[in-house]
């Protein structure tokens, strides 16, 4: 059960980023380096769920 709470956790953590990433990418005064480690970031934490789920 922990480990499905940990798993929703670092999922909402990935979603968030990802949220972030597009703001970023709509904004122009981002710059790639900030999109592309936003969605690096996400990338990461949904694979620690799925890690974590597996």
């Amino acid at each position: 059960m922990a480990d499905t709470a940990l798993a929703a956790v670092l999922m909402q953590n990935a979603e968030d980023d990802l949220r972030s990433a597009e703001q970023a990418s709509s904004d122009e005064r981002h710059d790639i380096r900030n999109r592309v480690f936003n969605s690096q970031q996400a990338a990461e934490k949904a694979l620690k769920a799925a890690l974590v789920l597996s």
